[in-house]
Formats: C-alpha cells, sequence, structure tokens
C-alpha cells in the first residue's frame, strides 16, 4: 500500500531526545491519502499530529527529514537526512 504521508523526525543535537512522527499533507495538520487506508488521524497539539495505523500492516513511500529542533533551516555541520523509503510497521 502507497501511502501520501509525510514523516518528520526532529531531535535536539546536544542530547538524546524523543522522535516525533508528524503525517502532513502541504504543511497542513491532516493525513494525506487517510480515505480508504488503515491511517487514522487522532489529534493534534503543540504543532504536531499524531496517527496510529488501525490494523497490522507496513505502509511504504513516506518522506522524510531530519533536522535539529528550532532551527528553520538546517544548521550547518550538523546531521541532515532526507529519504522516501521509509516503513510504518505494527505488530
Amino acid at each position: 500500500m502507497k501511502s501520501k504521508s509525510y514523516i518528520k523526525f526532529d531531535y535536539k543535537l546536544d542530547r538524546p531526545s524523543t522522535i516525533y512522527i508528524k503525517p502532513t499533507c502541504d504543511n497542513e495538520n491532516k493525513v494525506c491519502g487517510a480515505k480508504g487506508s488503515p491511517i487514522y488521524y487522532m489529534s493534534s497539539g503543540e504543532g504536531y499530529t499524531y496517527f496510529m495505523l488501525l490494523k497490522p500492516d507496513t505502509i511504504t513511500g513516506f518522506r522524510y527529514s531530519v533536522r535539529a529542533v528550532g532551527d528553520d533551516e538546517p544548521t550547518k555541520g550538523a546531521y541532515i537526512s532526507m529519504g522516501d523509503n521509509v516503513k510504518a510497521l505494527t505488530k
């Protein structure tokens, strides 16, 4: 199953921190391609959107980016990663 959801990882470089998953649709707080898929919109707050998968499944086709928290633009020298081959697996 293909997904148009986007995953964004924000983290702090100076210490370990939680990774947040944020599915977005053109920077809106909603899940793209949710109609007819096992993705269910749950809630949003503090700038993050949360979702769950309603049945065991492997969803591919996510796009993600990694950047330092609080930076509008990627920090020079910081670890920045982007890709579109992420899988989300429920048990």
